[in-house]
């Protein structure tokens, strides 16, 4: 005949109860968090493109603005030379005044601002880059010239990595 065990019953109502229900309320609680934690970073990075992308646009238009005064201040002068410098656009930095010649059809000297109104009363706005950086301007040869923002990174990478440049 077969041996009969007696069952004993174990009376640990003290001891918390350690089911699967309990193993996997972590496990969900984990994903919870891993989910969270993803986009939440997917949040950041759309939102950084956001900026980024407003920025560049920013930086844009202030290029191209300067772009025109540079461009009209190059017609203006005779030997169709670029400004030294961005100041040159605002202020005759030289005192050279403006002439003609009536020969060639042409002014001498310094005849702006070469730049609109609004630009003349907050300079700042548009001689910084979308990331309130000043743009880098080189003249590289007296008709030709840079004009540089140096992007999202502040810093000179001689054109690559992120900046942004117009050659003229």
């Amino acid at each position: 005949m077969g041996v009969i065990k007696k069952q004993t019953k174990h009376n640990n109502s003290n001891r918390p109860s350690l089911s699967r229900s309990s193993g996997l309320g972590f496990m969900a609680l984990i994903a919870f968090i891993t989910v969270v934690t993803v986009l939440g970073s997917i949040v950041m990075v759309v939102s950084d493109s956001s900026e980024d992308s407003n920025a560049i646009s920013v930086t844009v238009k202030n290029m191209d603005d300067l772009l025109v005064a540079i461009e009209v201040y190059r017609t203006d002068h005779i030997s169709a030379e670029v400004p030294i410098s961005l100041a040159y656009l605002l202020t005759d930095v030289g005192a050279v005044g403006c002439t003609s010649d009536t020969a060639l059809s042409k002014i001498k000297g310094w005849c702006g601002p070469y730049i609109d109104p609004y630009i003349q009363e907050n300079p700042n706005e548009h001689i910084t880059d979308g990331w309130s950086t000043a743009f880098f301007y080189s003249q590289i040869t007296p008709t030709t010239g840079l004009l540089r923002s140096w992007g999202p990174n502040k810093t000179d990478d001689a054109g690559a990595v992120d900046d942004i440049t117009r050659n003229f």
